[in-house]
């Protein structure tokens, strides 16, 4: 016997029945509020800004180098931002150059060779372009993300 679907007039009555009332919320629920976040959320982008904090630690060598603009001097040459709110987002040579350190030291669980996918660099990505907004106040520009993922 073939199981027939509920039609729509059907699933509206059940939901009613179970407190459901259309367009009751409309107005709460088309406000934005973009400092809520799921937790998991906020571990994965906590993490991935912990590691680019370990990163320029490792890169940087010299608490010396910290500069007044938000930015830490690299090698005498690149200006890599700290982690503070209203830094001004890091530009693209310097993204790759952390995705890089980040390839390098993980361990993959697919690849044969113990290397990490692109869809987990990808992710990882988004998690720190995302976790870059909520801590900094400052987005990473379009184009250097989007080119992240060529």
């Amino acid at each position: 016997m073939v199981r027939r679907g509920a039609s729509a007039k059907e699933l509206l009555a059940r939901a009613q029945a179970r407190g459901y009332e259309p367009g009751l919320h409309r107005e709460e629920d088309s406000t934005r509020d973009s400092t809520k976040y799921v937790k998991k959320t906020l571990k994965d982008q906590n993490w991935a800004l912990g590691r680019y904090k370990k990163w320029v630690e490792a890169v940087a060598r010299d608490p010396e180098k910290q500069r007044n603009d938000g930015t830490i001097d690299v090698y005498h040459a690149t200006a890599v931002p700290s982690l503070v709110q209203d830094a001004p987002p890091p530009n693209l040579a310097t993204i790759k150059d952390f995705l890089r350190f980040h390839i390098a030291i993980s361990q993959g669980r697919i690849d044969e060779e113990g290397r990490i996918t692109a869809d987990s660099v990808n992710t990882f990505a988004e998690w720190f372009f995302a976790g870059w907004a909520r801590v900094t106040g400052n987005t990473v520009d379009e184009d250097d993300r989007k080119a992240v993922y060529d």
